[in-house]
């Protein structure tokens, strides 16, 4: 039997598209639809910004680099990947 996950909508669809396009800047990998979707059922983080540093962290984006980005790169990432998160899963911040 083949594992059911739920598509996400094409605005989350775009929404992670641009969340990877800002890992990928810092030399991180994409996210999968997956990852996002269950990112805080696996990663409970209490902000956007806490949320955007372990986003980093997991796409293996270069620490030197992504250390001196701007904290709105991770308020951004973090509060996108958290608001495709809680469509699907209804899982809020912590």
């Amino acid at each position: 039997m083949k594992k059911q996950t739920p598509e996400l909508p094409s605005k989350l669809k775009a929404k992670l598209k641009r969340v990877n396009k800002h890992l990928n800047k810092f030399g991180g990998k994409d996210l999968t639809e997956e990852q996002a979707m269950f990112f805080s059922w696996y990663h409970p983080c209490q902000s956007g910004f806490e949320a955007g540093s372990v986003a980093f962290d997991i796409s293996g984006a270069d620490y030197e680099k992504y250390s001196r980005a701007s904290t709105r790169y991770y308020h951004w990432i973090g509060d996108a990947l958290l608001e495709i998160s809680y469509e699907i899963t209804g899982i809020e911040r912590r």
